[in-house]
């Protein structure tokens, strides 16, 4: 005996774009980490600038479940020798009430940072931003 089947066709639908969640930069507001580092310390004795700290780039986040739970600021590329330096993240803007457990974000959220490197010590200040990388977009 022979089964007949109906003849049927699928279609597997793509919508570009659809699971594309937000991604997060954050960069040193250079002008007011240094106007910070010369109020409280009486000369800049580190200074920020817009190819270092206050690129995005040169920032790698970690977020989980909304909350910023690890910032690092990222070497030099040129300069093999610099390690990348994990940031300490702090609530307040006098740089006292260290985060634990996680920063809530969003965008436009203030965060306040320290890098340090042997005896220096440097303020950080930003904002969450949003960061888009059509790369990884279809």
């Amino acid at each position: 005996m022979k089964t007949w089947l109906t003849p049927t066709a699928v279609e597997d639908k793509f919508i570009p774009n659809e699971a594309v969640s937000t991604c997060y930069a954050l960069a040193c507001d250079y002008d007011d980490a240094n106007t910070y580092e010369n109020w409280y310390f009486g000369k800049y004795n580190v200074i920020h600038g817009e190819s270092g700290c206050g690129n995005a780039k040169n920032q790698k986040l970690t977020v989980e479940n909304g909350n910023l739970t690890k910032l690092v600021e990222l070497s030099n590329g040129e300069d093999h020798h610099i390690p990348d330096t994990v940031c300490t993240l702090y609530y307040d803007s006098y740089y006292r009430n260290r985060v634990k457990g996680g920063l809530p974000i969003t965008l436009g959220t203030q965060v306040y940072w320290t890098t340090s490197s042997g005896k220096t010590t440097w303020h950080h200040q930003g904002k969450i931003i949003k960061a888009v990388d059509s790369k990884s977009m279809s």
